[in-house]
């Protein structure tokens, strides 16, 4: 636990001097319609490689590749577009901006995104809602984009019948930058709040379903955790109760050469710690997918939340 403590309070930024930045990560599921069939189907993955490679073209470079697959592309300002989990649903990721401009800048990025996808394929439109409205008859692999090994192993770990579900899912996210000082504070106000966050949450069953029918056998609080904290060891040693992902199986927790970002996205709590170099952030993940404009409307119930 001490290892986990240290992370997330040495050589971390004390105040912020450039003022408080945030982030977005914006899921979009994108659909391809069946006119002959009267339904919408996932769009297939030809259709959101094509559209990478496109922008690739232009402003975004490569960033992420395994042979011919292309993972994730970038541009020099830092903003990254790549796959979540489904070969249809697509991750716009902000760098960090001004809190002021921040909704401009995602707005922007996910109509670059969505002019890409229609560019290369005009049947193709944006699923803005959390939950995909119609399921496939059979989940499967081929729901799934599976760039690199680690996303495999999750594959054979969890097992195609728990994890598919969760390809059809979207939420938007922010990730807020704060002090040491803050970060119980402001979780803590958070966490009073979980009540508001998951009124409106369709996703929550699905996560619980995954965590009860995953092959893995997860902790039931891996998913969601603890909301009120006494300080920041009682955090760290929280999160210390839970097994690490090895490989394609659960070892318990350990510290002597733990990979600990990758261990902490690996617990899916609604209000998680982060770290970006030597800034300290709180990451806010308990918001639906839904129309463009409740992005500044989420905005502004955060800031009034976390008092920024």
């Amino acid at each position: 636990m001490n290892q986990l403590l240290e992370y997330f309070t040495n050589g971390v930024k004390k105040t912020l001097p450039q003022g408080r930045k945030v982030g977005m990560e914006i899921e979009t599921q994108f659909s391809l319609s069946q006119p002959e069939h009267g339904n919408l189907i996932p769009a297939p993955i030809s259709v959101s490689q094509r559209a990478m490679r496109q922008l690739a073209k232009g402003d975004w470079e490569v960033r992420g590749q395994k042979g011919d697959f292309i993972s994730s592309i970038g541009n020099s300002r830092g903003d990254l577009i790549s796959y979540e989990l489904g070969r249809h649903n697509m991750e716009v990721s902000t760098a960090p901006q001004p809190v002021d401009t921040i909704i401009a800048h995602a707005l922007h990025l996910c109509q670059v995104l969505e002019q890409a996808m229609t560019d290369v394929n005009a049947g193709v439109s944006a699923v803005k809602l959390p939950v995909f409205p119609e399921w496939p008859a059979e989940m499967d692999a081929a729901l799934l984009a599976i760039p690199d090994a680690r996303d495999a192993n999750w594959v054979k770990l969890d097992g195609i019948d728990a994890l598919a579900p969760l390809a059809l899912i979207s939420s938007v996210q922010f990730t807020v930058d704060i002090t040491p000082d803050e970060a119980i504070p402001m979780l803590n106000r958070l966490g009073s709040r979980i009540d508001r966050f998951l009124a409106d949450f369709p996703q929550e069953k699905i996560w619980h379903d995954y965590i009860r029918g995953s092959k893995a056998k997860y902790q039931d609080r891996r998913y969601g955790g603890k909301v009120w904290f006494d300080s920041m060891k009682d955090y760290c040693n929280e999160l210390s109760q839970y097994d690490v992902v090895e490989n394609q199986k659960m070892v318990p927790f350990y510290e002597n050469g733990l990979d600990i970002p990758l261990f902490v996205r690996s617990v899916w709590w609604y209000f998680r710690l982060k770290r970006y170099g030597d800034q300290l952030c709180i990451e806010v993940r308990p918001f639906p997918r839904r129309q463009d404009y409740y992005f500044a409307q989420h905005l502004e119930f955060l800031r009034q939340v976390m008092q920024f």
